[in-house]
């Protein structure tokens, strides 16, 4: 059993010299394949901006490379900006059938920048036409625009969705409360109701919290009430 510990290390790598001292200690121990600590050791290239050649070493060695691997993979790109690596990782990434996550769209988008012609390009080139989009894939992309600060955007995707689950409605829900546009969080609470779309814990929180924001708890009490 390795004695070394994830929480023991975490932060305390100052310099690729430590990094790579860390790493020989993992080889050392056999440990340097498994997941955690492959993720752990990418994490650490990008804060200290390694070299990609050592950096693609430590990714390859993964055994059953999962999807945080792949994403912490892909955001030391992100961070090198080797946005032409992205189309050619995620056809790598196929290889072992990972399914993309919100995270991994977060990251693609921070590597295509601001500009939404590039990002299209990427998905493009990825296969992501919008026929062949399911719905988790649609609201990936939704929270990844969102939490970017990207609401614009994240609404076009959001209006473009040909299905719509609640957690596709949360998402852009959840994008319009954290940027403080609490009324238009709630007037498109409104459009989900008439949808048809049953409210779940999470919508609840968000709306509510976005009627207290705005300091209207009869907003609040008559919206509850239309659910009773």
């Amino acid at each position: 059993m390795s004695p070394l510990s994830k929480k023991s290390i975490t932060g305390k790598v100052a310099n690729l010299h430590q990094l790579r001292q860390l790493h020989a200690q993992l080889v050392l121990h056999s440990q340097h394949h498994r997941n955690h600590w492959v993720a752990l050791l990418l994490t650490e290239c990008t804060r200290l901006l390694a070299p990609s050649n050592y950096t693609w070493h430590i990714f390859h060695v993964a055994t059953y490379p999962n999807e945080h691997v792949f994403t912490c993979m892909l955001r030391y790109y992100s961070q090198i900006s080797a946005t032409a690596q992205v189309t050619s990782f995620f056809k790598h990434m196929r290889y072992y059938d990972i399914k993309p996550d919100a995270s991994f769209y977060m990251v693609l988008i921070k590597s295509a920048g601001k500009s939404s012609a590039l990002l299209h390009a990427h998905l493009l080139k990825l296969g992501h036409s919008q026929s062949e989009r399911n719905v988790i894939t649609w609201t990936a992309m939704v929270t990844g625009h969102a939490k970017m600060g990207n609401l614009k955007v994240a609404r076009r995707y959001f209006d473009k969705m040909p299905e719509r689950s609640v957690v596709s409605w949360n998402a852009m829900l959840s994008g319009y409360a954290q940027s403080g546009a609490a009324q238009e969080t709630v007037r498109l609470f409104n459009v989900m109701l008439s949808s048809g779309i049953e409210p779940d814990e999470t919508t609840w929180v968000i709306v509510l919290s976005s009627c207290a924001s705005l300091g209207d708890p009869c907003l609040a009490e008559s919206i509850v009430k239309k659910q009773i």
